[in-house]
């Protein structure tokens, strides 16, 4: 980036979702993709194009690496999960299937094996199904660790992590997006894992399960 400016995670978060989208978006497209969703930002077309050019390697490694393909049981020899955690995963994923939200990735099955103990330890206050705390739970981490791959970011979950002892009603997305560093981070990398147009979708879909009975 041109030398002197500062430009906001939030416009750099959001330069990465539209080019995972489209990466043969211009600089002078980004501009007006970015400044009409963040109007009181106004940077130069020369430093989208900056940005672009620093994003695209780790997009495309990012791709590389396999870890938002689909997950599956034949995925797991390049990307291997504790075999006791597996029956969990297939249940997560029929579940997701059957309630029609997007097949779980090799990076959301990974967050699953990460916090199935932490859930299930703690069923006085993740009381709804097992299948449907695992998946928000990991739907929010993993799109986390998305938006801080894309920008080179190390995750820094510990707010998150506090939260989610809490149980359901406090792991929201609402309650999550409240904690410092996470709000934007988290939004911005669901439109980039889910497409731009899906994102609003699932957002407001995960917002409605938190209201069912």
């Amino acid at each position: 980036m041109p030398k002197g400016i500062i430009v906001l995670k939030q416009v750099i978060n959001l330069v990465g979702t539209l080019l995972s989208e489209d990466e043969k978006m211009t600089g002078k497209e980004l501009k007006a993709s970015v400044e009409d969703k963040i109007p009181q930002v106004n940077y130069t077309i020369r430093t989208y194009q900056s940005i672009k050019k620093k994003l695209l390697p780790k997009l495309a490694e990012i791709k590389a690496s396999g870890l938002d393909n689909p997950w599956s049981l034949g995925t797991l020899v390049k990307h291997p999960l504790p075999a006791e955690i597996i029956p969990q995963i297939l249940k997560v994923k029929e579940w997701a299937t059957g309630k029609h939200l997007p097949v779980v990735s090799n990076r959301q099955a990974k967050w699953i094996s990460r916090l199935y103990a932490v859930i299930k330890d703690n069923k006085s206050h993740w009381n709804k199904p097992l299948e449907r705390s695992l998946w928000k739970a990991s739907f929010i981490y993993t799109s986390y660790e998305i938006i801080c791959d894309l920008t080179q970011t190390d995750p820094d979950t510990s707010e998150m992590d506090k939260v989610i002892l809490k149980g359901e009603h406090e792991f929201t997305l609402g309650t999550v997006y409240k904690k410092p560093n996470i709000d934007k981070a988290v939004e911005a990398a669901t439109y980039q894992y889910y497409g731009l147009g899906k994102a609003k979708h699932y957002l407001e879909y995960l917002e409605n399960l938190e209201k069912e009975g």
